[in-house]
């Protein structure tokens, strides 16, 4: 969510500047894709584009990328990436369909810079009273991400969650909980992890915000289930859930829990998607991590203190991150929603002048999350030694770090923030 603060009253000209740089790095960084020397979108070539041309002529092929066998709880990947929503999610795609998969590529990465930039612009706004440097230090987050960067390359659709998250977050802080709500619900239709939002919403007893997030998700598949039928729907929960429950991934961009004790107790591959089982004693590590990060966050969310705005964006902060790294996949580009919790914290930190104490750790927690995809052939080199399998989970471990700021900055909100809207 959105950092806290008022509507900056930031001069256009001095916001072009911020725009107009990560505009030209973003650029220059993707020349090579949009001239054709490099080809490919991974996630777009291989998911989104194939499901948006089979959905229009035979959608019951949309999830032949992978086959789950519900007798041994296996996940057979036949392709290097297969599409892992809702029937109905894949005619957000259709349209590009009209062009030929290079230049649907290149139109979907040039309107994924533009949301890319859209954030930026947003943030900036709302960053509040900041200096110019916190400014140029917001703008450097984006223009460093490495989760960002990887999610354009990709060709995946997280800068649009992304955008949607600001949109949210703009909402709530003007009291439209049933907008708030129906955007989380688009959300939630696209990535299953935001959707422990709701979870937090439904503990502030905002009814109509989890209501109204309820009503699009259950006329979406409502919808989705009439038209393409049970079938279909049966062997996406396989795909992308089922397959995934008790097991891990050990794939060097997996950043969530299990995927780091899946490359600390197993033999696979730090190159390999393929789901693994956890041994018992290891999923039982697991859930005591998992129990520990629910009670900071109860021992939270229970404290006797005004539940103001700044609050409120600190606890969806570190409902996020518990929400990225509990899942069992937390994808690295998915990171790149964390770049608004960060400047949440910041705000607090600069509102209540702990900024020499929290600054640094924040940054800290950044640069891990933040520091790019290393390229194949060090994955190549170093994947089965185990100070790589540890290393290469820098962003589960950045975002840990962010949530204990989180719970920091939502125990201090109250206290030292005295701008923000009501609750």
């Amino acid at each position: 969510m959105g950092a806290a603060g008022p509507r900056s009253g930031m001069p256009p000209r001095e916001l072009g500047w911020h725009w107009g740089a990560f505009l030209a790095v973003l650029l220059v960084v993707q020349v090579p894709r949009l001239s054709g020397a490099t080809r490919g979108y991974l996630d777009f070539d291989h998911a989104y584009y194939p499901a948006a041309v089979t959905i229009r002529h035979d959608p019951s092929h949309l999830y032949d990328g992978a086959t789950y066998d519900a007798a041994t709880g296996r996940l057979h990947l036949t392709a290097p990436a297969y599409f892992v929503n809702l029937p109905i999610v894949a005619w957000l795609f259709v349209p590009l369909t009209w062009l030929p998969p290079p230049q649907a590529g290149g139109a979907w990465l040039l309107l994924n810079i533009a949301v890319a930039v859209a954030c930026l612009a947003r943030l900036q706004r709302r960053i509040g009273p900041a200096s110019p440097t916190t400014r140029w230090l917001l703008t450097l987050a984006f223009v460093t991400s490495g989760p960002l960067m990887n999610a354009l390359n990709l060709g995946q659709t997280t800068p649009l969650i992304l955008l949607l998250l600001l949109l949210a977050e703009d909402r709530l802080r003007r009291s439209d909980e049933v907008g708030t709500g129906v955007l989380l619900g688009l959300v939630g239709l696209i990535k299953i992890p935001p959707l422990l939002l709701l979870g937090y919403f439904a503990f502030r007893r905002r009814w109509h915000l989890v209501g109204s997030a309820a009503a699009v998700l259950l006329a979406a598949t409502l919808l989705s289930l009439c038209v393409y039928g049970w079938t279909l729907h049966a062997t996406y929960v396989d795909v992308a859930i089922r397959a995934h429950l008790g097991t891990a991934l050990a794939a060097h961009n997996c950043q969530s829990i299990d995927a780091l004790l899946a490359r600390l107790t197993t033999a696979a591959s730090v190159a390999s998607w393929q789901p693994v089982v956890l041994a018992p004693a290891v999923r039982i590590v697991k859930w005591l991590v998992v129990a520990t990060l629910g009670f900071v966050c109860v021992r939270r969310l229970t404290a006797r203190a005004a539940v103001g705005y700044p609050r409120m964006l600190s606890e969806l902060g570190m409902i996020m991150c518990v929400a990225l790294v509990v899942t069992p996949v937390y994808w690295v580009h998915y990171g790149a929603w964390l770049l608004p919790v960060a400047a949440a914290v910041a705000g607090v930190a600069y509102a209540g002048n702990a900024v020499r104490g929290v600054v640094p750790i924040l940054v800290a927690a950044v640069l891990l999350i933040n520091f790019p995809v290393p390229p194949p052939a060090i994955i190549a080199r170093f994947g089965d030694t185990v100070w790589f399998r540890v290393a290469i989970s820098h962003q589960l471990f950045g975002t840990l770090v962010l949530c204990g700021l989180c719970a920091w900055s939502a125990a201090h909100a109250a206290v030292h923030v005295t701008q923000g809207s009501p609750p």
